[in-house]
């Protein structure tokens, strides 16, 4: 098996496509929940409720994009949904530590 340097790079290739899958994951959040929030200042509710749930559990404030999507049900008179996005899944929140 001859070696031609290009193993590290191979090697590293399964971290590098998670660290970008996250990115990804991340900036799609973002922009979810910044179109979810400009829908709703528009008035337009069942687009701002899709879009601020559509990825919620992927942004870096999940409590914001329910409570709007909680005011967007609420806008709309669908108050069961309203109640659930409001009392819905809160997670704790995740304590950057230092790596040693």
């Amino acid at each position: 098996m001859p070696c031609c340097g290009c193993w590290p790079g191979v090697r590293r290739t399964p971290r590098r496509l998670r660290a970008w899958r996250g990115r990804r994951r991340a900036l799609r959040a973002r922009h979810s929940l910044n179109q979810g929030l400009l829908a709703l200042s528009e008035g337009d509710w069942p687009r701002a409720e899709k879009l601020l749930v559509e990825h919620a559990d992927d942004s870096e404030s999940p409590l914001l994009n329910y409570l709007a999507a909680a005011r967007a049900a609420q806008d709309q008179g669908r108050m069961p949904a309203a109640n659930q996005y409001a009392s819905g899944p809160i997670r704790p929140c995740r304590i950057p530590t230092r790596r040693r």
